[in-house]
Parts: structure tokens; C-alpha cells; sequence
């Protein structure tokens, strides 16, 4: 692995320093390009472990820079398997946390990204880790952008749009929403606590880990109708009814019905 990677991986900041002071010398950041055998760059690194000053270093210094060979804009140039640094804060946030998504949020990343393999998103991956910040996060994010893309189209109503990915109603590889997932998780959390109840919990350390309140929250964010992007299916209230029910959330369940949600349908047959 290149010393740039290295560095990026353990968080030394100093030593990053130094390379892209070097760098800077040499034509096309030919050293701050480099990637691993899983064409992972520094800033995929750093996304990866949760190295967040290397993170923000990288990004000072290259946002506004396209990868040579692509053109792709350096935050959010893809690894070998589609990850985009965001994706990788977003799938390890055991690691990084809610500031780190914010950031590249902020600094412009991407998250129109659905993996070829699963066909997850990082609102997926936000629920399944009961993270009510970062999807409350990614909602809001999506809403400004529609807001932006409907403003855009009455000033140049002849300019042809790329249609905008709805995260919250994507279906994964096994049929399943943001929601569906965090309402997965919250079934397994339920469980864990009522084994640990009764005293049967082979869960060690719960510090690092999300609360069956955390994945409660996610639900309520992701049933929420202010939240959601323009035009939820019936289908997605539906999933919305039955896991606001489960988690004895009255306003979303109430919501849910007014839009068609349907008191007979069963997430288990779908997903």
C-alpha cells in the first residue's frame, strides 16, 4: 500500500501533510491519486477509519479537483466496488460518525450512489446503523435539492432535468427501504433487550452501539411526511403503517392511513 495510504489509514496527520506539500510539485497530484489494490485513495482511507482531521485535510486541498483519469470530482471519485467516501463514512459508522457524513454532505459529495452488488444507499446504510441524525440529515438534504432542481426548472422550464434518486423509497437487493431496514433492526434490538432481561444477552459492550429508541427515531424520521421526498408510492405507506405501529408511534400511524396506508398489509411477505 503507497505511505499516503498508510498515513491516511492511521491518522497521521502530520505525515499527510508532508506528502501533499511534496505533491504539490509534482504534475497531476500524481502521489495524492495513488490507490491500493481495492482503488482506494487517501480520502477513501480516511472515510474508512473514521480519520477525520486527515479527512478534512484531503478535502481542503482537493475538493474542487477532478480525479486525472476520470474526471470524476475527487470527493466522490468511486472505489473498485462503487464506494464513494461518503458510502464508506456512511457503512462504517462504527468508526466515523454523524459530523464526518455532514461534512462531505456539506463540501458537496454525492448521494445519488446505489451500489451495483446490494443496491444500497447511504440512507440505507444511515438506517440500518439507527443513526436518526444522519437520516434526518439525508432527508433535509434531499428536500433542499428538490427545492433547488423545482426552482431551476420554472427559470429554464425547456432545460432537460436528470431525474433525482429518492432515497427513502429505493428498494436493496432484498426488496427492503431505509425503513424496512431500520424497522429490522429494531425487532433485533427488541430482542437483544428482552434477552438481556432475562439475562441471556451475549452482547458485551453496548456503548457502541445503537439503542431500540435510536431505530424508533430513524422510523419516525423516515414516516415522517415533511421529510420525504414529493410523491411517496402507496406501497411506501404501507411500510410506514406497519412500522409505525410496531413501534407505537400514533402520529405515524395516523399519517400513514390518511395517505393509504393498509391495515392488512404484512412487511414480512414483501421483504
Amino acid at each position: 500500500m503507497p505511505v499516503l495510504l498508510e498515513d491516511a489509514s492511521d491518522g497521521n496527520v502530520e505525515a499527510v501533510r508532508q506528502v501533499l506539500e511534496i505533491d504539490a510539485q509534482t504534475p497531476n497530484f500524481s502521489i495524492a491519486f495513488q490507490v491500493d489494490g481495492e482503488k482506494r485513495n487517501a480520502l477513501h482511507r480516511a472515510s474508512l477509519e473514521g480519520r477525520f482531521e486527515v479527512l478534512k485535510l484531503l478535502l481542503k486541498r482537493f475538493q474542487d479537483t477532478n480525479e486525472p483519469k476520470t474526471g470524476i470530482k475527487y470527493i466522490d471519485v468511486p472505489d473498485k466496488y462503487g464506494n464513494t467516501a461518503l458510502f464508506l463514512v456512511c457503512i462504517r459508522l462504527d468508526k466515523s460518525d454523524f459530523m464526518q457524513a455532514k461534512y462531505l454532505l456539506d463540501a458537496g459529495a454525492s448521494v445519488d450512489v446505489v451500489k451495483m452488488s446490494d443496491a444500497m444507499t447511504v440512507l440505507h446504510w444511515a438506517a440500518h446503523h439507527g443513526n436518526q441524525e444522519l437520516v434526518h440529515e439525508l432527508l433535509m438534504h434531499q428536500k433542499k435539492k428538490e427545492k433547488e432542481r423545482e426552482k431551476e426548472k420554472k427559470q429554464n422550464p425547456t432545460q432537460p432535468q436528470k431525474p433525482a434518486l429518492k432515497l427513502a423509497y429505493l428498494l436493496d437487493k432484498d426488496h427492503r427501504t431505509p425503513i424496512d431496514i431500520a424497522g429490522l433492526q429494531y425487532e433485533k434490538k427488541w430482542s437483544e433487550e428482552d434477552d438481556a432481561l432475562r439475562g441471556d444477552s451475549l452482547i458485551s459492550d453496548k456503548s457502541q452501539v445503537s439503542s431500540m429508541n435510536d431505530f424508533a427515531a430513524t422510523i419516525r424520521n423516515l414516516s415522517n411526511p415533511s421529510l420525504l421526498p414529493n410523491d411517496p408510492t402507496n406501497d411506501y405507506w404501507h411500510r410506514c403503517l406497519f412500522w409505525c405501529a410496531a413501534i407505537g408511534h400514533r402520529t405515524g400511524v395516523e399519517d400513514a392511513l390518511r395517505r393509504g396506508g393498509r391495515p392488512r398489509w404484512q412487511v414480512h411477505r414483501h421483504i
